[in-house]
């Protein structure tokens, strides 16, 4: 489905973005979303296809959610969704390492992340450069929602400042200096 964000986001969004997986647990992020739904103003926009499509449309059909849930496919250019979000949400129950977490530190916009191993626990740290909740819990998911939303514009701002020195240890420069510093080393 193509979504003009222009149109039809007027209101703030949540983005979350990867294949349609197990892996990546979005119905869990849909339930947990469901639940909280008559409480917040955000718009759910998941980005990404897989086997899962199906199973994850109906439950979003099923309980009446096509106004605020949105399927949009995948996208060659996702860098603008991610600019608009109010956050990105890592519902995944587990990564190696998470890349879009880094993009999305890179991108400046705030984490709220499972505690999944191989990227989000390890890159995370609660309240300082993201939120973290507990895998596959729904009242942990909506309390660090919570504390997201509750947090003042300063708390953000850190927030996404710390992000955004991670995502500076995964550039390809650093990545570069790291190989010139350790074959120099070989050399000596």
């Amino acid at each position: 489905k193509n979504v003009n964000l222009e149109e039809n986001f007027k209101k703030k969004y949540i983005l979350a973005v990867g294949r349609l997986t197990q892996q990546k647990n979005f119905l869990f992020l849909i339930k947990a979303y469901h639940q909280f739904l008559n409480k917040n103003e955000y718009v759910l926009i998941i980005a990404g296809e897989g086997e899962m499509h199906n199973e994850i449309n109906s439950y979003i059909e099923r309980y009446d959610l096509q106004k605020n849930i949105f399927l949009i496919g995948h996208k060659e250019n996702i860098y603008p969704y991610f600019k608009n979000a109010s956050c990105y949400v890592m519902s995944s129950q587990w990564e190696d390492p998470g890349f879009v977490l880094i993009e999305s530190f890179f991108l400046k916009t705030p984490v709220i992340s499972s505690d999944c191993p191989n990227g989000p626990k390890e890159l995370i740290i609660d309240h300082e450069n993201g939120f973290k909740f507990e895998n596959n819990k729904i009242d942990s998911f909506i309390k660090s929602f919570d504390e997201f939303e509750n947090s003042n514009k300063d708390k953000i701002k850190k927030i996404i400042k710390n992000g955004l020195k991670i995502s500076k240890k995964y550039t390809v420069f650093n990545h570069y200096n790291s190989l010139v510093n350790m074959l120099e080393s070989n050399d000596k």
